[in-house]
């Protein structure tokens, strides 16, 4: 049988055809424009910008403040702040944990939301902070703010960012250490 070629009787097509070139011309613009598409979707659903706006690093030194106590509903005024100072890869780790978080959209909360931890980045002096990272409690969301102006709304899903603030700050922040939220896990 090898070196024979089947032959189908008169009247039958066979059940599989090969594409020849010609068939295949529009596919591949097709498939490319499919491709950047779906590319471009991905890149701005998760984007944000950065907590500098040049650049620039937000700064060697982060101060952490978490608190102790909620007077209200949902920590919706929070009391009794602890703040402590880091530097080095923890201040490091904090920015870029934050700088990672997507951005979201508005957050619709059933209370006012409440402040459970704020992260003040600079250069040395907290007094000129680079960047104001604020964590409330509806849901994991959380503002960054530069120069005094909102600059975005993120999301923390994984709770990373709560949890390395919840590293950084003593036991007695306890509003901060003790709070449940939704982390998706």
């Amino acid at each position: 049988m090898a070196g024979m070629s089947a032959r189908l009787p008169p009247g039958l097509q066979p059940l599989v055809r090969t594409g020849r070139h010609s068939d295949m011309r529009g596919l591949a613009p097709l498939a490319v424009a499919v491709f950047v598409a779906l590319l471009g979707v991905a890149s701005c659903s998760s984007s944000s910008p950065p907590l500098r706006q040049d650049g620039a690093s937000v700064g060697a030194v982060a101060e952490v403040t978490g608190f102790r106590s909620a007077t209200g509903m949902m920590g919706s005024a929070s009391s009794g702040p602890v703040t402590v100072r880091v530097t080095g890869a923890q201040a490091s780790r904090l920015a870029l944990l934050a700088d990672r978080l997507p951005s979201t959209g508005y957050v619709h909360c059933a209370e006012p939301p409440g402040l459970i931890y704020r992260i003040s980045f600079s250069a040395g002096s907290v007094a000129r902070s680079t960047a104001v990272v604020d964590g409330y409690d509806c849901g994991t969301w959380l503002t960054v703010t530069v120069a005094g102006k909102i600059i975005s709304r993120r999301l923390d899903a994984g709770c990373e960012l709560l949890g390395a603030v919840r590293a950084a700050l003593p036991a007695r922040a306890k509003l901060t250490q003790d709070i449940v939220l939704d982390c998706g896990q």
